[in-house]
């Protein structure tokens, strides 16, 4: 058996404690077996480097010294490109494969590997291409290969406060909801510094499950105008394969609780009306539908709407002409003028 790890099977094995089923599973391996592809290793620079810049150098001296000793890096070539090629070919406007884990593919399928991933769902739309699934969860649920006797993948779910080294986790949860084409307009995810900027300081949330984060959550302003100060727009990602699961409702119901606990009055979400479960989960909530804003923006060369939803706390601000408590993009521009 020779395999081909995904970016995802990589970050695995760099945890401070990895799963221990695959690690025993890897070490029956013979070394000449085990491959990873230059777009793997693009993806794992790219993530370095989004990282908060105190921990870059550890996260790219992790790749050096841990990664390219151990794996052998296959090319992406001519001969390579070609699979791509017909792949994208037959999976253009389906949405979710994002071009590198095509490009990903191609190496393993034309290489004749299996593909080592914690993704299975999204990777088995891919024709030609055979799946080693040792880490992924099935979709009902029940645990796999690597998740089985105390792994560090199953236990309860708990809601923590994001912590900059839970960024590369969320960063990869954030990638495979773009990749779904049901969650965001944006095509890529963004750097640790642009995701910094966009978000509230406060009610960063991640969700765990043993030793890995199978979630996130987080605010973002609305306006920069003092008047909307208290409202913010809700986003939580789900990582593939814990869907349908309540990770999201554990994450929102401790979202409005933060947001509250810190000032907040209304929290808005913009959904794509396909996104169903999304709508469901907000409207459990008691997020109220606004209206649909039509073709307000284009994916992949096609018009979409998105359905605005709004949830108006009780808490803050309830009494009619009441003072509303300072929100925190207030008490950061109070900060930053004294």
């Amino acid at each position: 058996m020779s395999v081909l790890f995904d970016s995802g099977a990589i970050l695995e094995l760099l945890r401070p404690e990895p799963n221990p089923d695959f690690v025993e599973w890897l070490r029956t391996l013979p070394r000449e077996d085990q491959f990873t592809s230059a777009v793997c290793v693009g993806e794992l620079v790219q993530g370095a480097l989004s990282t908060p810049a105190s921990a870059q150098a550890r996260h790219l001296r992790n790749i050096e010294e841990r990664i390219l000793p151990a794996v052998t890096v296959l090319p992406f070539d001519v001969a390579t490109a070609r699979v791509f090629g017909a792949l994208s070919a037959d999976a253009e406007g389906s949405g979710r494969l994002r071009e590198a884990d095509l490009r990903i593919a191609a190496t393993a399928i034309h290489h004749g590997l299996e593909l080592v991933t914690g993704d299975l769902r999204r990777f088995r739309e891919i024709p030609g291409l055979e799946l080693a699934p040792i880490l992924a969860e099935t979709p009902s649920g029940r645990k796999g290969r690597g998740d089985e006797g105390g792994s560090g993948h199953a236990g309860p779910i708990v809601v923590t406060a994001f912590r900059p080294d839970d960024w590369e986790e969320v960063r990869l949860i954030h990638a495979e909801g773009i990749a779904t084409g049901e969650a965001t307009f944006e095509t890529e995810a963004p750097s640790w510094e642009a995701w910094d900027v966009g978000h509230l300081e406060v009610a960063r949330l991640v969700a765990r499950q043993g030793r890995r984060i199978v979630g996130w959550a987080a605010l973002s302003p609305v306006s920069s105008r003092c008047v909307y100060g208290g409202v913010a727009e809700v986003s939580v990602y789900v990582r593939e394969g814990c869907r349908d699961r309540g990770v999201g409702a554990r994450l929102l119901a401790r979202l409005i609780e933060a947001s509250e606990s810190h000032g907040l009055w209304t929290l808005q979400a913009g959904v794509f009306p396909e996104n169903v479960a999304s709508i469901r989960l907000h409207r459990s909530f008691g997020f109220r539908e606004v209206g649909v804003r039509e073709r307000v923006g284009r994916l992949l060369g096609r018009w979409r709407d998105v359905l605005l939803l709004e949830r108006r706390s009780e808490v803050v601000g309830g009494g009619r002409g009441g003072a509303l408590p300072a929100s925190p993009s207030q008490r950061m521009n109070a900060n930053e003028g004294g």
